[in-house]
């Protein structure tokens, strides 16, 4: 399976569900599940690469990515 592949099929699991007639925002939310997907992909890589165990599912990681910008810690959800 290629990268595009791969991305894309991430994508399609947890797509952002928003329905608008305005271009602009789809085209915001599909770069912001691309962004999301290659942010989950990288943290699979570099926990790999340390040596780390690393089960964080796609959801958990955006989850924890939304926790982290309100400013609360992920772990005490």
């Amino acid at each position: 399976m290629g990268d595009v592949d791969l991305i894309d099929s991430i994508m399609g699991i947890y797509k952002i569900q928003l329905r608008s007639k305005r271009w602009q925002i789809r085209l915001f939310y599909h770069y912001l599940d691309l962004t999301m997907a290659n942010a989950w992909l990288l943290h699979k890589r570099v926990c790999k690469d340390k040596g780390l165990s690393c089960r964080l599912s796609s959801a958990d990681f955006r989850l924890d990515v939304a926790l982290c910008k309100l400013g609360i810690k992920p772990g005490l959800v």
